[in-house]
């Protein structure tokens, strides 16, 4: 196609046209303001997009950029037009596909706005999850624990490993106290991570297969300590590849399952209900025998 096919009409005019609104059309009469080839743009398709902006300057922006836009998506349609034909069969069946799809999408979200039941309590989600948990069963090991990164020069390290391994709620919060003070670098994972993941922030060979396995079986606190840093790690708790998955790592992948289980159902319910009905009323003809 050629571009001396396309005009752009966009005028000084636009700035009062366009930013005017419903006044400035009813003056000005719904004026052209791009054409490519026969397709052409009016000025009352803009107003609606720059209406919502605020000053004049910035519906400029937004009309010219609206215009660009516009210019160049119908030279490529044209363009299409030019290789193909305006009768393309293979782009219309995939247009009608796609309208189809749309119109079927909009009815299933009406009956389903209007049918479903979306309280799903968490004795639900429990009873799903305890019926089928060999649905959910962990592809990679998951830990819980902690990992606390010092520097090497600091003095009381013991201590801190003392403070550490105490179960009294007040030591722990000494221990809290003192990497808050000095700024340690503490992780606690009170949530499950990927086993993968604890090791990421410990001194360890970063192509690691399942070398460090060990580290799952031993009780206590670990030390480990590269040039600078001294690190002292504890894992309460894993869960290795293969066994079923904690329930609060998959609480909410449950939650969306049985939701979508009950917006199947209300789309199935709806159109056997519109099956039977066509058939009811003798609006359903199927010819094959």
């Amino acid at each position: 196609m050629m571009l001396g096919k396309i005009t752009r009409l966009v005028m000084i005019v636009l700035s009062a046209a366009v930013v005017a609104g419903c006044d400035g059309i009813a003056y000005f009469g719904d004026q052209v303001l791009a054409e490519v080839g026969d397709v052409k743009l009016y000025r009352s398709e803009l107003v609606p997009i720059t209406a919502a902006t605020g000053s004049s300057a910035d519906s400029m922006r937004v009309a010219d950029k609206y215009v660009s836009d516009w210019v160049h998506e119908q030279v490529k349609l044209q363009a299409a037009e030019d290789l193909w034909g305006k009768e393309d069969e293979e782009i219309e069946r995939l247009v009608e596909n796609y309208r189809k799809s749309l119109i079927a999408n909009k009815v299933d979200q009406y009956y389903v706005a209007r049918n479903l039941d979306t309280l799903i309590t968490e004795e639900m989600i429990m009873a799903y999850f305890e019926e089928h948990k060999s649905q959910f069963v962990l592809d990679r090991t998951v830990v819980e624990g902690r990992i606390l990164r010092f520097p090497s020069s600091y003095r009381q390290s013991k201590e801190l490993l003392t403070l550490m391994k105490s179960t009294n709620p007040e030591k722990q919060q000494d221990f809290l106290d003192i990497c808050k003070k000095n700024n340690f670098e503490l992780h606690e994972f009170d949530s499950w991570v990927d086993f993968d993941e604890y090791l990421s922030y410990l001194p360890v060979r970063s192509n690691r297969n399942n070398e460090y396995d060990y580290l799952l079986e031993e009780e206590g606190i670990g030390t480990m300590s590269d040039n600078d840093s001294k690190y002292y790690f504890q894992i309460t708790s894993h869960l290795k590849s293969g066994t079923y998955a904690p329930f609060e790592n998959v609480d909410d992948a449950v939650r969306k399952i049985i939701y979508n289980q009950r917006r199947d159902e209300v789309i199935k319910s709806y159109e056997d209900s519109l099956y039977m009905d066509g058939i009811r009323n003798k609006e359903i003809t199927i010819n094959i025998k």
